[in-house]
């Protein structure tokens, strides 16, 4: 039951919220204020940096991180400005919390005044917890205005083919296997694995009744069709980068990998190719999705940018 009413008070606060932004949007295109980095906040930012890095950030480095934090400081009072502080449930919780942990278990103010109280002390600007909330509800807000239109297949197929890093399905090998175990054979390792391979080619043994020859593996003798990153994350990049040059149909190696060697079948090879419409459709309509929301959010943000007056200088450098 919980649930629900929590998506009731998101969705009801993400309304409000644009309705206020639309409104917002009416006044005559004046400064809404000025965001200056000032030294305490410059070196806040220093000491973040070392924190995550390790290390003090370079120029370039804090200069980043300046604008990061001057975007924050934007879509914070943004938030403020349209009232979403006034209707999100979980900064009016988090504050009332505060206040009664404050004023101890004998305050009994009820919550409208611990709010009012919050609000006169400023703690919904001091507040990590409130701050973070109310910029993650501005961005919200700002990509919910992307268009939310469904792509038409023609489209969804272009944005596939336009990302192959992401979709097109690569080359891939199915093959069996016979392992010879370093540790087991240590120097006749090489030696027996060119002396099964012989025998192999000879009697014409097939994978199916060769698995019963090689030393027990804690991986399968047999795989599915798998890529060379695939291969890689079980057998080691050597091993796969020389099982994807083989040829189907015969035995083959000895290959070495991370531990020993093996004879290798190719049943078969699949080369790279795009993967069905149907089989990719949800996750790329869920990411053109994302990335039109991302866009909006950037317009509007950039929107925002213009009006305020930003200085993101370090203190002390127009003096000099």
């Amino acid at each position: 039951m919980l649930r629900p009413i929590i998506h009731f008070f998101l969705i009801g606060t993400l309304l409000f919220g644009a309705e206020r932004l639309w409104t917002a949007r009416e006044v005559p295109n004046q400064p809404l204020g000025e965001i200056r980095l000032d030294a305490e906040t410059r070196e806040r930012l220093i000491r973040e940096s070392v924190s995550q890095t390790g290390r003090a950030p370079s120029e370039d480095e804090l200069a980043a991180r300046a604008v990061f934090w001057a975007d924050e400081e934007i879509l914070f009072r943004e938030a403020r400005r349209i009232g979403l502080d006034q209707v999100d449930p979980v900064v009016r919780s988090r504050l009332i919390r505060n206040m009664r942990f404050l004023g101890g278990a004998d305050d009994a103010r009820d919550d409208e005044e611990l709010y009012a109280e919050a609000l006169e002390l400023g703690m919904d600007e001091s507040d990590i917890v409130v701050r973070r909330r109310l910029v993650q509800q501005m961005r919200f807000l700002l990509e919910g205005t992307a268009m939310r239109v469904d792509p038409t297949d023609e489209e969804l197929a272009a944005y596939v083919a336009s990302r192959p890093e992401r979709y097109r399905i690569p080359e891939r090998v199915r093959l069996s296997h016979i392992y010879l175990s370093r540790d087991r054979r240590r120097d006749a390792l090489h030696a027996d694995a060119e002396r099964l391979l012989a025998q192999l080619r000879a009697d014409a043994v097939p994978a199916s009744r060769a698995r019963a020859l090689g030393d027990p593996f804690l991986h399968p003798s047999d795989f599915g069709l798998q890529s060379q990153r695939q291969l890689a994350r079980q057998l080691g990049a050597e091993f796969a980068a020389d099982v994807m040059n083989l040829e189907p149909g015969r035995w083959e190696g000895p290959i070495p990998s991370a531990y020993g060697n093996h004879l290798v079948w190719i049943h078969e090879r699949e080369t790279d190719h795009e993967p069905e419409l149907e089989t990719v459709r949800r996750s790329a309509v869920s990411s053109l999705q994302a990335e039109r929301n991302e866009a909006a959010f950037q317009r509007e943000l950039d929107a925002l940018r213009e009006r305020y007056v930003i200085d993101l200088a370090s203190p002390g450098e127009d003096d000099s």
